[in-house]
């Protein structure tokens, strides 16, 4: 298995983060190329936006920073020339939104002007209602 490649040898410990920064690249491509071909195409595009909603700053450690960086790298790149990051939205919860240093912190690189705040106590719209006559028709 490939994620065995960034487990310290035997009586040494900790990750080392070239290898695992590597290695995250290269499960990246993997997963650009398995889903790149039946992705839906938008026409009115030269390139396939994509949107990532990473953990905010107080889920650093769960590396999904790296990962972000890793696609951002590879998006728009020759490995996958149809495909860009345009967008990156941090999954806030009910914290409050990253600031500028955190961004840079867990996203390095990237450019800041792709993060976008999504204010879930003030930006949501109402659109409709579902009765719940529908929604007990789906859910059976």
């Amino acid at each position: 298995m490939v994620f065995e490649e960034v487990l310290p040898p035997e009586g040494k410990s900790g990750i080392d983060d070239d290898l695992l920064n590597s290695s995250l690249s290269r499960f990246m491509s993997i997963a650009i190329d398995s889903v790149a071909d039946v992705a839906p195409k938008r026409s009115d595009c030269k390139h396939q936006p994509v949107l990532l909603i990473p953990p905010d700053f107080t889920r650093f450690h769960s590396q999904a920073g790296k990962i972000c960086c890793s696609l951002d790298g590879i998006l728009g790149s020759n490995t996958a020339p149809n495909h860009k990051v345009t967008d990156v939205l941090p999954a806030l919860g009910t914290h409050a939104p990253m600031t500028p240093s955190q961004i840079s912190t867990m996203f390095p690189g990237m450019d800041p002007a792709l993060f976008r705040v999504h204010d879930w106590r003030n930006d949501v719209k109402t659109v409709g209602h579902a009765p719940a006559s529908l929604v007990e028709k789906v859910r059976s």
